[in-house]
Parts: structure tokens; sequence; C-alpha cells
């Protein structure tokens, strides 16, 4: 019955939504293989969960292999929870949205502890649909999630450069 529950809870009652639960196709999945692979002191396989494309900027090549080896040091002891999700549309005018069942991007804050003094880490990972998503003017079809960038609170995002800003336009960095 708990299962049950847990796919038709709030947003998750169109049909797409199901079927990604029910395969396991979400964003959280991507963030728990990285950082599963992470705790075992697997580092490529956790590079491997951070798939980049032939198109990817040097500057993000580079923080995929930083922030691995920086993420390695805490070991099996590493444990971390999802503590917000902010979803956005990836086609035609990216910005946040608020129906997670339209969403291409999901730009996941996430705490990290590691023992033994238990400090918090706080990381954001943008997880985006593979290729822009059109949500319900494409038919709303099964979406594919991979994990794009990682990067600790206060950098700004590489693969997926838009932020909000206080009027919910996004604007590409500088």
């Amino acid at each position: 019955a708990q299962i049950g529950l847990g796919l038709f809870d709030g947003f998750l009652w169109r049909p797409h939504t199901v079927i990604e639960r029910l395969r396991g196709e979400v964003p959280e999945r991507r963030v728990g293989t990285y950082l599963s692979a992470i705790r075992r002191g697997d580092r490529e396989g956790a590079l491997a969960a951070w798939p980049l494309g032939a198109q990817a900027l040097d500057e993000l090549r580079e923080r995929r292999v930083r922030i691995t080896n920086e993420l390695l040091t805490t070991g099996p002891s590493l444990r971390y929870e999802v503590v917000d999700i902010e979803w956005w549309r990836n086609c035609c005018e990216p910005g946040p949205i608020s129906d997670p069942a339209s969403a291409g991007v999901a730009r996941m804050r996430v705490s990290l502890y590691a023992a033994p003094d238990e400090t918090v880490s706080y990381y954001t990972f943008d997880v985006t649909t593979i290729g822009p998503y059109w949500g319900a003017a494409g038919g709303d079809p099964v979406r594919h999630w991979a994990l794009r960038d990682v990067y600790p609170e206060g950098d700004r995002p590489l693969a997926f450069p838009w932020q909000a800003s206080e009027t919910s336009t996004p604007s590409p960095p500088e």
C-alpha cells in the first residue's frame, strides 16, 4: 500500500510520471547513483554517473573531476538529504515552474553529512532531461534524466546556466 501511495502523491497523477516512478527514472535516483559511488570510493563509477557531452565547457569538465575528488575524501560515512527541488522548464524559454510533471530540470539542494564531525555541506545538483522537454505540449512523454552539474552552495551553475532572479526571469551568467 505504501508503494502505491508514493506513486500517486501530489503531482504524480499524470501517466508519464507514474511510469517514470515505476522505472526509477527520477532525478533523485541520479543524485543517489552518484553519491553511492562516492560512498564506495568508486571514482570511475561517480564520473560515469555524471556524464558530460562532447560540447561540455572545459570549466565544467574541471569541476566534475575536482568535486568528485573532494567528495571522495568523505568516505563511506557520507550521508545526504535532498533539502529542496526547484523545477524548471528547459525548452523555449528556460525558467522556474511550479509543475514538476512538466519540468525538464530539477535543481536540487542537497545537504551532505560526513563523519566523524558530521559537518554539513550544501551542494546543488542539476539534473536535466536528456534533451529539451516539452511537457504537456509534447504529449508528456516519459522523461529520461541525467546528472549534469554538481556545485557547492554559492557557486554558479555551468551545465544549465540560467539562474532564478527576483522576478523569476532566467538570465545566463556573465
